[in-house]
């Protein structure tokens, strides 16, 4: 396999078939029984987006930059193209809002979505995404996939996998 700079490669497979195991190993987590893997070292980092997103104890926004210095432009142009936006303006602090451990407060996309977030605000060259609009409906999907991953990562390398024909087919039609 072979991935070119700003390009995306969409894996599909059924469940248990060793998607998330081929990023794992591509970040050099899994061994390996053979073969090698080689990264340019010209990159400026590499961004997970797990299928379990993971909230801390903390404010919304802590959760985004996770430590990041605060840029309010770019945080703006992030929690919109991960369409946050509205969820932002229905908390009741906004993005001041406190979550708990684990986000029990929030729903399954609204997770999701803070985490891609929180890996988009990093601004990183190469993304792995885990099924990441597994738990989103198809107006979302479309928003984050034109404003997100086509939008502001469009200059990164992209790997998306998922169980889900679906997942790639809604993106384009």
């Amino acid at each position: 396999m072979k991935i070119g700079r700003s390009d995306f490669i969409g894996v599909v497979g059924p469940v248990g078939s060793g998607k998330t195991s081929l990023l794992l190993s591509l970040l050099g987590e899994l061994d390996r029984s053979s073969g090698t893997i080689s990264m340019n070292d010209n990159h400026d980092g590499i961004a997970l987006v797990t299928q379990d997103a993971w909230i801390f104890n903390g404010t919304i926004r802590e959760n985004i930059l996770f430590g990041a210095f605060y840029n309010p432009e770019w945080y703006r142009k992030v929690i919109d193209a991960c369409a946050l936006m509205t969820d932002m303006e229905s908390w009741p602090a906004g993005d001041l809002t406190e979550v708990d451990e684990g986000g029990t407060t929030l729903s399954g996309g609204q997770k999701a979505r803070i985490n891609l977030a929180r890996q988009v605000y990093q601004e990183k060259d190469i993304y792995f995404l885990d099924d990441p609009f597994a738990q989103l409906d198809r107006p979302v999907c479309l928003h984050i996939y034109e404003n997100c991953i086509m939008g502001l990562l469009r200059d990164a390398t992209k790997v998306m996998v998922s169980h889900q024909v679906s997942s790639f087919k809604k993106l384009t039609k």
